[in-house]
């Protein structure tokens, strides 16, 4: 997350708005399919070796094989994106450099079944510490040298390559080499489970970029720029909701294995934390939008205010959403979701195609908000079905207490202090201290909860020491 803002940072005022625009443009459109190259694999290979550690030398070479078959497919999607993408020259260029570089690293993401099957996430870390970090020094100095529009997208190359290397050595020499059989049973099974899983996985992806793709199409640089600065800042918050998910999946599916009273415990416990983070981090940026947007993209970005206090709403829904989605791939009800998240897509499709060539950036505003929210009350309403109530409310209203501490705080923090933006960092670090401590002292966190948090402080200070 701290590199895509460092990042953010120094494109926004490197390229300018339009230049930062179709920039965005890029890595939306390619993003939304580049998962093509796993569709899927990774979560059900996942689930199946959390469950028979025995056999994961089998999966782990029937995910390298499937993969290899479907990063021909993508590269065959990549050429048509790249042909009929409007923009000039520099854009297709830009399509094909970032293109490859997602295919590589959604290749070298393979690596992280293991670890996270495993719960050593350790080396998933240290992964994403020599990718993010190469890539940052890369796009650091590509800005120094002064380097084109182009030429930036050659940090994400080659971070990819290095990051499939690195972990190609972490993975034979602490894990296992790959095991290719032929097994077309095993094939099939993996083909019909992951289908759905992959067409959910190819809609979400979609679903956090098709409001940038389509502005790209129906829109100028300049307003792709104005809406996609204030998206990129609050997808990057949205990260934190990754690291929960993918941290919890494999006990996810080890419990759903077991019985459904076990999950929906683990569940309850999932959202309250979700909660925990995703609420005090959309009421920060909500409060703290204009100092936020003149430290990470800066002046030119002012009028995107707005846009960023707007968005702001849709961070518990995706920090939920996002849980959810994983739940049911645990549950094995992949298929329900699929049809869940898919007409959702077309809601904010048929939104943002109305409402963007009459209102602009607020016609996309207005379709992600619509879509997420919906996507929620849906997702929600089918999990109870399936495992019972999902939402703790008997602990959840005592977060109420400390939220509304933390606004008061950052609502009433000196003015001075809207013309040093650092500063704003720091008050918001110190409300975010009060919101804790509110939180703890309130009850928000169960004796056991809090027994778990003190024996990790106790095994970070006893590692520091």
């Amino acid at each position: 997350m701290a590199v895509r803002l460092a990042v953010t940072m120094v494109m926004a005022r490197y390229l300018g708005k339009a230049l930062f625009g179709d920039r965005s443009y890029v890595m939306a459109l390619v993003g939304s399919f580049e998962i093509l190259a796993n569709f899927g694999l990774n979560q059900i290979a996942v689930r199946e070796i959390a469950v028979h550690r025995d056999k994961a030398d089998v999966y782990f070479g029937s995910v390298i094989l499937l993969k290899a078959l479907m990063t021909v497919v993508t590269l065959g999607v990549l050429v048509v994106i790249a042909q009929t993408s409007p923009g000039g020259a520099h854009v297709r260029s830009g399509i094909y450099l970032y293109g490859l570089a997602a295919i590589l690293n959604f290749f070298a993401n393979t690596y992280y079944v293991l670890y996270r099957a495993f719960e050593r996430m350790q080396y998933e870390a240290v992964l994403v510490i020599v990718e993010r970090g190469l890539f940052l020094l890369l796009a650091l100095l590509l800005v120094y040298l002064k380097a084109g529009f182009v030429a930036l997208f050659w940090a994400n190359l080659i971070a990819a390559l290095v990051k499939l290397a690195v972990g190609a050595w972490l993975t034979v020499s602490r894990f296992t080499l790959p095991k290719i059989r032929f097994d077309w049973t095993l094939y099939k099974t993996y083909v019909r489970e992951t289908l759905p899983v992959g067409i959910s996985q190819l809609i979400n992806t979609m679903s956090v970029r098709i409001d940038i793709v389509l502005l790209g199409y129906l829109a100028t640089s300049e307003i792709v720029g104005t809406f996609s600065g204030p998206y990129r800042i609050v997808d990057a918050v949205g990260l934190l909701s990754v690291v929960l998910v993918t941290s919890l999946f494999p006990v996810m599916s080890r419990r759903a294995s077991v019985g459904v009273e076990a999950l929906r415990d683990l569940l309850q416990r999932a959202v309250k934390v979700t909660l925990l983070v995703a609420l005090p981090a959309s009421i920060g940026l909500f409060l703290l939008a204009r100092p936020a947007l003149n430290l990470a993209l800066g002046e030119q970005f002012a009028d995107s205010q707005a846009v960023l206090m707007v968005l702001t709403v849709v961070i518990a829904p995706i920090y939920l959403t996002r849980l959810f989605h994983f739940c049911f791939i645990a549950l094995k009800h992949q298929v329900e979701y699929t049809y869940i998240g898919g007409g959702t897509l077309l809601l904010n499709a048929v939104l943002d195609l109305i409402l963007i060539p009459r209102i602009g950036y607020w016609g996309a505003c207005v379709g992600a908000l619509t879509a997420a929210l919906v996507r929620l009350l849906i997702c929600s309403w089918r999990l109870r079905r399936h495992v019972g109530p999902v939402y703790p409310w008997k602990t959840l209203w005592r977060l109420l207490l400390p939220n509304l501490a933390l606004a008061a705080v950052l609502w009433a923090l000196p003015t001075w202090m809207s013309n040093w933006s650092w500063s704003w960092i720091l008050a918001g670090a110190a409300a975010g201290l009060v919101y804790l401590a509110l939180a703890w002292f309130a009850g928000a966190l169960d004796q056991s909860e809090k027994g778990a948090m003190r024996l990790v402080l106790a095994k970070i200070g006893t590692r520091s020491r």
